[in-house]
């Protein structure tokens, strides 16, 4: 079985880019797998992409990318283009993560006069979208979609990574895995509740048996938003001030799938779901105190 592999989610943290770097800088050191900045528009300071480069510049070794990049902000043709740049300047540690979104893209879509599309042309946008990137990466010629196109194309996409970085792809909906099984190197869930989890890997295990895919090839990560109460003095005050700045009640079904307890129990959750092929657990912190916070979940989980 893989090691186990923690990467963080930043974004809202960081108010100038003085801060990112040196935050950067001390991960790196801590061992922690990656570092993936928030594509949102309102919940993350400075843009995804493009903090991406002045990530790549101050680090060395730890993997990078958007949390997960969203198809509502981003031409496909544009964003294939800024992928392989950051993994040029990145030296090959560009990990492609590309979504749907929850409920901050829809804020963000209101808010902001983005296209807030149907459930089923959002799919359709991701999974054109998805294949016309691949499509440029590959230096195919032409692509042909209802939503996205090209012919004639010229543009030489040069990535360190071959064929191409990997693509990480979040969701839990049958379509969304079957996506995954299409496209994705690895699979990401947001589900917390064992039970639930499992009826997914279900699913994804009997659409790479249909689809002639060896599923243990298909690398699997969760992100956890996590509070601990060891490392806050009042645990529910912080929850209540983080819930209060996604715009969410605490009362919301979301809410329900972030770990809020204590360093041991967190470390069972983590087995437990390791010994289900958990390869990387991207961690959302819960914090007033990011940087001590880091530093204590590396030395409790021995990074």
């Amino acid at each position: 079985m893989e090691k186990i592999k923690f990467s963080l989610e930043i974004g809202n943290q960081f108010h100038d880019v003085n801060s990112i770097i040196d935050f950067i800088s001390h991960v790196e050191n801590l061992n922690f797998y990656g570092v993936y900045y928030d594509d949102a528009v309102e919940w993350s300071i400075f843009d995804s992409w493009t903090i991406l480069s002045l990530i790549s510049k101050y680090s060395k070794k730890i993997r990078l990318g958007p949390a997960m990049t969203f198809i509502n902000y981003r031409n496909p043709v544009m964003l294939a283009k800024i992928a392989s740049t950051i993994d040029q300047i990145s030296d090959g540690r560009l990990e492609f993560r590309i979504g749907i979104g929850d409920i901050g893209v829809k804020n963000d879509c209101k808010r902001y006069n983005f296209p807030l599309y149907s459930s089923d042309e959002k799919f359709l946008r991701l999974k054109e979208s998805i294949e016309l990137i691949k499509n440029l990466w590959m230096n195919n010629k032409s692509y042909k979609g209802t939503f996205y196109s090209f012919n004639s194309a010229n543009l030489l996409l040069n990535n360190v990574q071959s064929p191409f970085p990997p693509i990480t792809i979040s969701g839990t909906k049958n379509n969304l895995l079957e996506l995954c099984v299409d496209h994705a190197d690895q699979w990401e869930s947001i589900e917390t509740d064992i039970t639930l989890y499992k009826s997914q890997l279900e699913e994804l295990n009997k659409l790479c048996d249909v689809k002639g895919r060896n599923c243990n090839k298909l690398r699997k990560s969760l992100e956890l938003f996590v509070a601990i109460n060891e490392y806050e003095s009042n645990i529910m005050k912080t929850v209540k001030s983080y819930a209060k700045n996604m715009g969410i009640p605490l009362n919301h079904s979301w809410i329900n799938k972030w770990f809020i307890g204590n360093i041991a129990k967190f470390q069972d959750l983590i087995s437990t779901f390791h010994d289900l092929n958990v390869e990387e657990f991207v961690i959302v912190p819960i914090t007033n105190n990011l940087n001590k916070y880091v530093e204590s979940f590396a030395t409790d989980l021995k990074l």
